[in-house]
């Protein structure tokens, strides 16, 4: 992950339908970066997510959105 000012925080749980459209969005290529925090999912979204080259931190059960992002940030 590169150190820029501008961070994407993408948060998951039980996505595993709407994840790949989600991350198909974002470019090769960009100005900034983008972690994804899987919390707690029990659907396929895990596996989605280790198809793509994204920084990912894996919540072992749901905390909510709220703890999500402030593991994010």
């Amino acid at each position: 992950m590169r150190l820029n000012k501008i961070l994407v925080i993408v948060a998951c749980y039980n996505t595993a339908n709407s994840t790949k459209i989600t991350l198909d969005k974002f470019p090769q290529k960009r100005d900034y970066d983008v972690l994804v925090i899987n919390d707690g999912s029990r659907d396929e979204t895990k596996n989605i997510l280790s198809e793509y080259d994204f920084k990912v931190i894996e919540h072992s059960q749901n905390r909510g959105v709220g703890a999500t992002i402030k593991t994010g940030i």
